[in-house]
This record gives structure tokens, sequence and C-alpha cells, in this order.
């Protein structure tokens, strides 16, 4: 897979979740199984905030966006600087799925329909992936809870190219089989 642009490496980072989780199957009974799903899971999720932050990038200087929406996009701060509000270079980091959520609405002019199938495990996984990256106890991962997952961020990737680029995104059709393998 050639990188040329964001777009390519957060295209990437889809493609090799997906090549973990095929490497999981052919490696279940041994020791580093668990690996192939905690790496696959871990970019899946990587992948999903690498798209958002590319659509966002992609109308971050917008004049049509209010200065609170390119706050937003850009993940930067505001500040009254010489009588007008303007977004500065502090870092202010939102939650994944507002911003997802955000762009969502903004583009496609209605809410997310958050009885979607897809929006209730893309929300399973995100819980998952908190809970190996900030583990209060030890929690067991599955290839069925990473399967769901991977499924749910190709879903919520796919409408968020419907809502704002207006087609489906390039990857669906392959849904979980990666164009490499491990």
């Amino acid at each position: 897979m050639r990188l040329e642009t964001a777009d390519d490496f957060a295209s990437l980072l889809f493609e090799q979740a997906k090549a973990f989780l095929q490497k999981y199957h052919s490696h279940k009974e041994t020791p580093t199984a668990v690996a192939y799903l905690h790496a696959s899971l871990l970019l899946g999720y990587c992948a999903l905030e690498a798209h958002i932050n590319n659509v966002a990038s992609d109308f971050a200087d917008n004049p049509k966006f209010s200065i609170l929406e390119r706050s937003l996009l850009q993940e930067r701060e505001i500040s009254l600087k010489y009588g007008r509000f303007e977004v500065t270079n502090s870092v202010k980091i939102f939650r994944l799925e507002e911003r997802y959520e955000f762009l969502y609405r903004r583009f496609h002019k209605q809410a997310l329909n958050k009885d979607d199938a897809w929006w209730s495990r893309l929300k399973a996984g995100l819980e998952l992936r908190n809970a190996i990256t900030h583990p209060r106890t030890l929690r067991t991962v599955t290839e069925k809870e990473v399967a769901n997952s991977l499924k749910a961020v190709l879903a919520a990737i796919d409408a968020l190219y419907q809502a704002v680029y207006k087609k489906s995104y390039p990857g669906k059709g392959r849904r979980l089989d990666s164009l490499f393998e491990l």
C-alpha cells in the first residue's frame, strides 16, 4: 500500500487492524494470540480517530465554520486577544465520540441515530479499548468482541464519509478482509 496522504495512512491503520485479526485466526493456540487481538482492537480505533482527524483537517480553516466549531475541529483552545476570539495553539482534547457526532451532524444536517446497531458496538469497543489502555481490573478480550468492534469502526467510517463526502468509504466492500498479511 502506497502512502501519499494522511487518508492513505488512516486506511493503512485499518488494514493493519484487520490483518492482526486475521493473524489471530491462524495463531489461536499460541501464547501470542491475545497480542494480535489487542493490536487489532487498538489499531482499529487508531484508524477511526485518524479518519476523524483527516475529515476535521479538511475543514479546520474554513471560514464557514464558527470559531467554536474550528476549535473543535483543530482541538485547540479559544482565547480573547485584542478584543476578538481566536483559536490558539493550546491543545484542547475532545472525546472521540463528540468529534464524530459533531462532524456527522454538521454535514448530515441531523443527529446520528444512536439506535443503529453499529453505534452500540462502537461504544462497546471503545469501552474495551479503554479497559486495555486504562486497566483497573484484568479484562479478557475475545475474537468476537474485536471483530464486532472492527465492523463498527468500518460502519462509523463509512457513515462519516457518506455524511461529509456523500460517498461510501472506499474500503467498505472488503469488510474485514485485509489487503495484506502480517
